[in-house]
């Protein structure tokens, strides 16, 4: 009887997959509302979380801090260096097929193209690391 009732207060207390990441999501909009200053990177920041998913979007893309925007360039900034590298390696740039007729297909999206997409103005990103 007592394991019975272990087993109900275990499984009542468990939160699923979905639920997580309806919290992760609600905690990235909020993120984006309360902490994000600037109105383009807040818009950019937006789309990165719809096309990233709120996993991604907190885990990685979070930690790059607007710096600026200067000649074309989104400038952001991390503290963390491997952060920096797996942004580069995994998400700055997107993987798309050259279709026989010429066109592209997506495959996956990066922050580059979807930076591009919400500010056509901004051609590049750069991500520079500061120290703590």
């Amino acid at each position: 009887m007592v394991f019975w009732h272990h087993q109900l207060k275990t499984k009542h207390n468990t939160k699923t997959e979905e639920d997580k990441t309806q919290d992760n999501l609600q905690k990235a909009k909020d993120y984006i509302k309360t902490e994000i200053k600037d109105e383009t990177f807040k818009r950019v920041s937006e789309n990165l979380l719809k096309y990233f998913g709120p996993n991604v979007y907190l885990g990685w893309i979070s930690n790059l801090k607007f710096v600026a925007v200067i000649n074309s360039t989104l400038i952001l900034s991390c503290t963390n260096g491997f952060i920096i590298d797996t942004i580069k390696r995994d998400y700055l740039y997107g993987v798309y097929r050259t279709e026989p007729d010429g066109s592209i297909t997506w495959l996956r999206k990066g922050l580059k193209e979807i930076v591009e997409e919400t500010e056509p103005e901004i051609k590049k990103i750069e991500i520079i690391k500061l120290s703590n």
